[in-house]
């Protein structure tokens, strides 16, 4: 049980969102994707584990949907569902 406890506490603290940066961002990628790997094991706990960008990584995704917000409007780029085809051209000159 108290092995159980201590995982926890280290997924807890690796998830913790203004966990300090550290020189070896590799590392402490791993050592996430490892936690979230073992989450499975904390079913029925009612222990739960969710990820979250960073300050920087949501700061980056807020300017570039403002951008993208702004070309659609200028009609730069159109928006199409991903489960849609384009629509199928016709020909103009008679011959199918």
């Amino acid at each position: 049980m108290d092995n159980l406890i201590r995982e926890v506490q280290e997924i807890k603290d690796s998830l913790h969102f203004t966990q300090k940066e550290t020189d070896d961002t590799n590392s402490t990628l791993r050592d996430h994707e490892h936690h979230v790997k073992r989450a499975k094991y904390l079913k029925g706990s009612n222990i739960y584990i969710n990820e979250d960008f960073s300050e920087k990584v949501r700061q980056k995704r807020k300017e570039l949907i403002q951008k993208m917000k702004e070309a659609r409007e200028r009609g730069d780029i159109e928006i199409r569902q991903a489960h849609h085809p384009p629509p199928k051209r016709t020909s103009q000159s008679g011959n199918t």
